[in-house]
């Protein structure tokens, strides 16, 4: 249900454009990056340099994401605002994107084509001449593509092909008899380009995007086809990638690519550097937005994450958007389930090395004995070691040194082995972090299907503050249904404990009459139920509030009396505990038959201990009114130890003795020579008696480790 509920939501939050688009910015009012002081020194050069007729080639030089594209943007901008003195040439701009066309030929034709209707629109009639007889131009390459591809197919090692004249007169076009060559061509649109008084700059955006065949095809626009007087070219690029991508056809590396580069670039100017305080406010600005967007009324993870950037390096603008992206999808999924600042810098994490990222993503975490241990992930799972980093920890360390410092941040060391505090496993799941056990997953599975829902568990806090009953029967139930049930076990019982007192009081009187919707499952290495957790759970945070004992009196009586010993056993209160033992021997007394006849209810010598210490006579005359042949066996079952809740052991010495401490053992032994005869019709060798505690033991073999012991002590009493 909560998966198909997140989807929808993504779908509503991409609906109402959540995302942070990768636009660039176009106007001063959003340069956060201070760029503009600079753009308008480059813009008095141009516009200084507008009376010289040579062609000129700028590169704006920067990394991928550094904002290249809004640099030109602003000089743009800026040109557009550039004042006719009478001396100057006009601007005129034209935008070409090389990233749009699919190839050299399309890309080639199309920048001519753009160029020649751009200028043919305009009211300037040289700059019209000039746009005609660049479309001519554009004419001129499709016939050098139709003649290479038209004609006779070779025979006898020839091929005839048609005329480049031929083709232009056949498509309608030719110069007023004049031959028809691109040096003719060129020298007739650069007489119309000075006649026309304009500055027309080219800016051209993308080029890292392409392949390195298209690089060189816009290259050879630049420097070799379209070389006219009066146009500045504005290209922006990274050299770096550039360089790389065609060094290979002037040379033999990368330097041979930047000498290329430096005879088509006339003049080189790098992006000014981006501060770290105007990243750190344009951060603030975009996770102010999609918090504002997001309502996920966590205001303060989101100031605590604008806070931590300063901790951590982005490279540039772009990084940022793509993080916040990122992140803006999984906190709309898991938002309210997870730490929304652990959430965010996993996702920084996916974005900025995704390889370090999966490699977290797959640890199993289950598989580790100090995690089993603490509840607490810190990676350092190499048993046997004592030193830290270890294990998974100095593996991602020692793979992906760059990402020590959110390593140390997301999973810090839990100092479960060395000396010093150690990470509260309760602090980290009440916090929803990702170092802990229980909410680990989620960061990489985006939902909870299986997993415990704090969605799920705010309504159920809500149903307790409201003291809904029936409701809350049902979530409780519906909550161990659908999740792990040790995992919904282990809220519950936080739960318990960081109530208020109204609420705990309660909870608590609710569980105890309901304890049936908790499952009968999951003993832990203790024998302990689910249901005798939570009500031990209870009788220790009851104890730690100072609850009044009249309420307490109230709890217990409406509890079974096998679930009332274990809630009395954790009162430490004295007198409160003096109290709920009367209620347990008063209880014990209205049994039908004897308590101890079920040697596997573990209270059983509980009982009996405190039976015997408020009124020993009143104990010793029920043990010995109630004893019979058939029951005498099952008194003596009651001591040994039930091993892993499968079998009982061996009746030791210990065990003996505390059955002293409590029964007349004389009067058993007695007993037993009376109803059970035929365990001393044979003399008792004591080496043919099993002593092995944790080894599985009948009924009449712990008769005759009683009867043993009991010899023992006779003989040496002597």
């Amino acid at each position: 249900m909560n998966y198909f509920i997140n989807l929808w939501k993504i779908k509503s939050m991409a609906n109402q454009s959540y995302i942070i688009p990768e636009l660039p910015i176009n106007s001063e009012d959003e340069d956060v990056f201070n760029f503009s002081p600079y753009v308008k020194k480059i813009d008095k050069i141009l516009q200084a340099n507008s009376i010289n007729s040579d062609p000129l080639t700028i590169g704006i030089y920067g990394k991928w994401g550094e904002g290249k594209t809004s640099f030109l943007n602003l000089l743009a901008t800026h040109l557009s605002e550039f004042k006719d003195d009478g001396t100057s040439k006009r601007i005129l701009k034209y935008h070409f994107n090389p990233w749009r066309y699919s190839g050299e030929d399309e890309m080639l034709l199309a920048f001519f084509e753009g160029l020649s209707n751009m200028l043919s629109i305009q009211t300037n009639s040289s700059l019209q001449k000039a746009g005609k007889f660049i479309k001519k131009i554009s004419k001129y390459f499709k016939a050098i593509k139709i003649s290479s591809s038209v004609g006779i197919p070779k025979f006898l090692g020839t091929k005839v092909t048609f005329e480049l004249n031929e083709i232009l007169k056949a498509m309608g076009e030719d110069l007023e008899g004049k031959p028809i060559s691109p040096e003719v061509l060129n020298k007739v649109i650069d007489d119309a380009l000075c006649e026309s008084k304009y500055k027309i700059v080219i800016f051209i955006d993308d080029i890292d995007r392409l392949d390195k065949d298209e690089i060189y095809t816009l290259f050879k626009i630049i420097k070799l086809n379209a070389n006219f007087r009066n146009l500045v070219y504005l290209i922006a690029l990274d050299p770096e990638q550039v360089s790389k991508a065609i060094h290979h056809r002037y040379g033999t590396d990368k330097l041979d690519g930047k000498l290329f580069i430096e005879k088509i670039i006339n003049i080189p100017i790098i992006l000014p550097r981006i501060e770290k305080e105007d990243l750190q406010l344009f951060f603030d600005k975009k996770i102010s937005d999609l918090n504002r967007l997001l309502s996920l009324n966590k205001d303060n993870d989101f100031k605590e994450i604008a806070f931590e950037f300063r901790r951590f390096n982005f490279n540039n603008p772009r990084e940022i958007i793509r993080v916040i992206n990122s992140f803006a999808i999984s906190a709309c999924a898991i938002g309210e389930e997870v730490n929304l600042r652990d959430l965010f810098w996993i996702e920084y994490l996916k974005i900025t090395n995704e390889t370090c990222y999966n490699d977290i993503k797959n640890y199993n975490e289950e598989t580790q004995i100090f995690t089993e241990m603490s509840g607490v992930i810190d990676f350092n799972d190499e048993i046997n070691t004592q030193g830290k980093p270890n294990g998974f920890r100095k593996h991602l360390i020692n793979t992906y040194p760059e990402i020590e410092s959110i390593l140390n941040h997301l999973f810090p060391n839990n100092n479960f082995q060395g000396t010093g505090s150690k990470i509260d496993s309760k602090t980290l799941e009440k916090e929803l972090r990702i170092n802990s056990s229980d909410h680990f997953e989620k960061f990489f599975s985006y939902h909870t299907f299986r997993k415990i829902s704090e969605t799920n568990f705010k309504i159920i806090k809500n149903l307790i503050a409201e003291e809904k009953e029936d409701d809350l029967k049902t979530a409780i139930v519906n909550l161990f249904a659908r999740h792990a049930e040790y995992k919904t076990l282990y809220k519950i019982e936080n739960l318990i404990e960081e109530l208020d007192v109204d609420k705990l009081l309660f909870l608590s009187h609710f569980l105890i009459l309901n304890i049936n919707i908790i499952p009968e499952i999951g003993e832990d290495m203790f024998g302990r139920s689910f249901r005798i957790r939570i009500i031990e759970k209870i009788a220790i945070t009851l104890n730690d509030n100072d609850i009044s004992k009249d309420y307490l009196i109230d709890l217990a009586e409406e509890m079974t009396l096998f679930n009332l010993c274990y809630f009395t056993r954790k009162f430490t209160v004295q007198n409160v505990r003096n109290e709920l033992q009367e209620v347990i021997v008063r209880r014990i007394k209205l049994e039908k038959k004897p308590f101890y006849e079920e040697p596997l209810n573990a209270p059983n010598k509980m009982i009996m201990q405190i039976w015997n210490n408020k009124n020993s006579a009143e104990f010793d005359r029920f043990i010995k009114d109630t004893l019979q042949n058939d029951n005498i066996l099952l008194l003596i079952r009651n001591f040994p130890v039930y091993w892993n809740n499968t079998f009982f052991g061996a009746l030791t010495k210990s065990n003996y003795d505390f059955m002293k401490s409590i029964i007349d053992v004389d009067y058993i032994y007695e007993k037993l020579k009376e109803y059970h005869a035929e365990l001393f019709d044979k003399h008792i060798d004591i080496s043919d008696i099993d002593f092995q505690e944790s080894t599985s033991h009948t009924i009449e073999e712990n008769a005759l480790q009683f009867i043993n012991w009991h010899n023992i002590e006779k003989s040496t009493s002597f």
